[in-house]
């Protein structure tokens, strides 16, 4: 599972600090601007303050004034950044009930709050509540600004990564076209939030496998973020990351490589040593390497960002369970199961009890610990694991999403070990199908399953079905072939082949 990179930004509703107010308000003013010491590296520290800040503002304002919802706005995104969803969320719904009263449903700053408690709905995995908000802040946003503001601009790019979230990939894109060209004329082609589309929509052209297309938008952002703010910004890194992890997509390891070493080296003068970011970058090298077969650098990576997500983060925090699952993987990729279980067990037991049951997250983890159980023979697990992962998917992306198809490629797969082989061609018919549909037959997760419908023909001795579909799987290897290989090196050549000669 390649780790994600940072959560997408929350809209931030900044109000000036404009009243005097006497008593204890000097100390909550106090506590509140200390904050600013510990926002983006210490969040827990940022909690506490926060924490103690809004029981004292209480007593000096009303909960209805502008200021006390700041506090609420700083405590409630402080919560999300540590982890704490349900706090998070019980915070901004209260909040957004505020400024329902206070300011109107016709107000931007009621639609700010909107896309605040969107986001936590969408993290959470709530995706169908995720989507009700965000048209109902950007339909806000068309009648109090107009639909060719920044700000409605803003609302449509969420609602596209919500679509892009659930492999509504179509819908993502014309989205975020809207918000390109909404940003370009009203804040400019070298306006960093433009630059912010630029980068969504490669990303998305990332994931459906246009890899050329992809590399183009990110370059354009990344060259736009170095303009506004130099290279030792977050928004510059995460191009620099993203396009590392494309890189990688590619075949082409040399530069992935260098883009993810680019990426951690400028993390590391930005926010020092021990920063999630600094974790993130490493647990995306460690993804690199363990690629590449450079087992003894994948697995210190993976260590080091481990540490820094527990000392960080805490280790009950959903980021660090997602490198506890990228261990795991390590471990099943060098054929040490045994050592692999108790990650995948832990890592799953994390995302219960943080995002919950009904999340993808949740699921993924369901799904690495039931291929554990059918690579060491436990069918009868393993199939229970993959039958809850299916119906997680379904809940919680839908039945068109690549995840749902390849967690039923997983399920057929065992179905071939056990020999159920009818059971096993309806669910690669499936997944060929779904994937078909949102990835498009040039996509190398689509020529696996392919394959894999081709191999089953093949041990039932059905050579007139399987011979066309591996004629198929093989068109789209060569075409990757052409469109990779001329940039690679001999030793990427040669992990390029090994990687696709398993298919």
């Amino acid at each position: 599972m390649q780790f994600l990179l940072p959560m997408r930004k929350i809209v931030l509703l900044f109000i000036w600090m404009l009243l005097a107010f006497p008593g204890n308000c000097q100390s909550w003013k106090v506590l509140y601007d200390s904050t600013e010491i510990y926002w983006n590296n210490d969040w827990g520290k940022c909690v506490s303050l926060l924490e103690e800040a809004l029981p004292l503002a209480a007593r000096d304002m009303s909960p209805n004034s502008k200021n006390y919802m700041v506090l609420m706005n700083d405590l409630g995104l402080a919560y999300l950044e540590s982890g704490d969803y349900s706090k998070a969320k019980t915070l901004f719904v209260d909040l957004v009930e505020l400024k329902k009263d206070l300011l109107g449903i016709n107000s931007a700053e009621y639609a700010a709050s909107l896309v605040n408690l969107a986001g936590i709905y969408q993290d959470l995995g709530e995706l169908d509540k995720a989507e009700t908000l965000y048209q109902e802040a950007i339909e806000n946003y068309r009648v109090s600004l107009g639909d060719q503001h920044p700000d409605y601009a803003t609302s449509v790019q969420h609602l596209g990564q919500l679509y892009e979230s659930q492999a509504r990939y179509t819908q993502a894109e014309a989205l975020y076209l809207n918000a390109i060209n909404i940003r370009k004329f009203a804040i400019g082609s070298f306006h960093p939030n433009y630059a912010g589309s630029l980068f969504s929509l490669g990303r998305l052209y990332r994931k459906t496998g246009n890899f050329e297309k992809s590399r183009i938008y990110f370059e354009e952002a990344l060259s736009i973020y170095e303009k506004s703010y130099g290279q030792l910004h977050p928004n510059y890194t995460n191009a620099t990351g993203e396009l590392g992890v494309l890189m990688q997509s590619m075949g082409q390891y040399t530069l992935a490589e260098a883009y993810l070493s680019q990426t951690l080296n400028l993390r590391r003068n930005i926010y020092g040593n021990q920063h999630r970011q600094v974790g993130e970058s490493l647990n995306n090298l460690a993804n690199l390497y363990r690629v590449m077969g450079n087992y003894l650098k994948a697995e210190r990576n993976y260590r080091q960002a481990e540490r820094i997500f527990k000392n960080t983060l805490g280790d009950q925090n959903p980021d660090y369970a997602t490198v506890l699952n990228n261990l795991g993987d390590f471990y099943v990729g060098v054929i040490e199961f045994e050592k692999a279980r108790p990650y995948y067990q832990q890592a799953l037991a994390i995302f219960q009890n943080t995002v919950g049951i009904q999340h993808p997250l949740y699921a993924n983890a369901l799904n690495n610990l039931a291929s554990l159980n059918r690579k060491t023979g436990n069918f009868r697990e393993a199939e229970e694991l993959y039958l809850k992962t299916i119906a997680t998917d379904e809940s919680t992306l839908g039945k068109n999403h690549p995840a749902y198809a390849t967690s039923l490629n997983n399920l057929a797969i065992l179905y071939v070990a056990t020999k159920r082989y009818d059971q096993a061609e309806e669910l690669y018919l499936q997944s060929i199908q779904i994937k078909k549909a949102t990835l498009g037959v040039n996509h190398p997760a689509y020529a696996k399953s392919v394959n894999n419908l081709a191999l089953l023909y093949m041990t039932q001795e059905d050579y007139s079905k399987a011979e066309p579909l591996f004629l198929e799987a093989i068109s789209n290897q060569l075409n990757q072939i052409k469109t990779i290989f001329p940039a690679l090196s001999d030793k990427e050549r040669e992990a390029f082949y090994n990687k696709y000669s398993a298919l």
